[in-house]
């Protein structure tokens, strides 16, 4: 194999290697663009999260009051009925 062969053999390997290199910079580019993309989705979540939670904290205040007060109501009408003759 004499010199121009082997440069000529460079040259492929050398043009196989920025190929290959270019194809993983794309790669790489779409993998950091996708990244990102789920981080806005990720942090977009929490925040539904959070205020999901905060709805349901105060849907459970209301029903504590709605209790609280089904239960002074029957507490009303039951205090006459015991006091009731027989």
């Amino acid at each position: 194999m004499n010199i121009d062969e082997r440069l000529e053999k460079l040259v492929e390997r050398h043009e196989a290697l920025a190929g290959t290199v270019e194809m993983h910079d794309h790669a790489l580019t779409r993998l950091e663009s996708a990244a990102e993309r789920q981080q806005e989705l990720l942090q977009h979540q929490q925040e539904m999260l959070k205020h999901e939670q905060e709805m349901l904290s105060d849907l459970l205040r209301a029903v504590d009051k709605l209790v609280v007060r089904v239960l002074g109501n029957h507490e009303d009408r039951i205090q006459p009925l015991e006091g009731a003759p027989q």
